[in-house]
C-alpha cells in the first residue's frame, strides 16, 4: 500500500477511536446520576484530557507525517521505489510541516501563543506546495492522483489544528 494511501488509512483508523473514546465519556456521564462531588471530579478530570487529546492528536499526525516523508526523502525500507511518481517538494514541505507540528504540540502542552503561528505557518507551507503541485501538474510534470487527495487531507488537519489554537490561545487572550 502506497505511503499516501497507509497514511490516510491510519489517520481514520485513528479518528474513529478517539471520537469513540470521548462518545463513551459522554454516555458515561449521562447514565451515571452521580452525586455533585463525584461529578466535578468527573469533569474536572475530562478537561484534562480534553486538554491534552489536541496534544497527543498533533504528536500521532507529527510522528506518522514525519515517518512517512522522511522514509521517502531518505529512502528508507525501499518505500522510494514503492512511492512511484513521488513530487519531492511537496514531500519536504510534509518533512518541515511534521517538524512544525512537533513544536506546535509542545506549544498546546505548554499553553503557548506561538503554537497558532506555528501551525499558521505549517498551514502556509502546505497551501504553497498544493498550489505548486498545480502548478507542476498543469506543466506536464509527473505525480500520482492520490497525493492531490492526500494534500487536501493534511491542509484540512492542519487547518482544524490553526482554528482550535485561534480559539485556545488567541481568541481567549483577547476575552480576558
Amino acid at each position: 500500500m502506497p505511503h499516501s494511501l497507509l497514511f490516510v488509512h491510519l489517520s481514520e483508523m485513528f479518528f474513529r477511536q478517539v471520537s469513540g473514546y470521548f462518545f463513551r465519556i459522554s454516555l458515561f456521564i449521562r447514565k451515571n446520576e452521580l452525586n455533585g462531588s463525584k461529578l466535578n471530579n468527573t469533569i474536572k478530570k475530562m478537561k484534562k484530557t480534553i486538554n491534552y487529546f489536541p496534544v497527543v492528536l498533533l504528536v500521532a499526525f507529527a510522528l506518522l507525517t514525519l515517518f512517512l516523508s522522511s522514509s521517502v526523502l531518505f529512502n528508507w525500507f525501499g518505500i522510494r521505489e514503492k512511492e512511484g511518481n513521488y513530487v519531492l517538494f511537496v514531500v519536504w514541505a510534509n518533512f518541515v510541516s511534521s517538524l512544525l507540528y512537533l513544536f506546535a504540540a509542545y506549544g498546546f502542552l505548554k499553553r503557548m501563543k506561538m503554537t497558532f503561528n506555528i501551525l499558521s505557518l505549517s498551514a502556509l507551507i502546505l497551501i504553497m506546495a498544493f498550489v505548486g503541485l498545480f502548478i507542476h501538474i498543469n506543466s506536464g510534470g509527473l505525480y500520482e492522483t492520490k497525493t492531490i487527495g492526500a494534500m487536501i487531507f493534511r491542509i484540512s488537519i492542519t487547518l482544524a489544528f490553526v482554528v482550535l489554537a485561534y480559539f485556545k490561545f488567541i481568541r481567549n487572550e483577547k476575552n480576558n
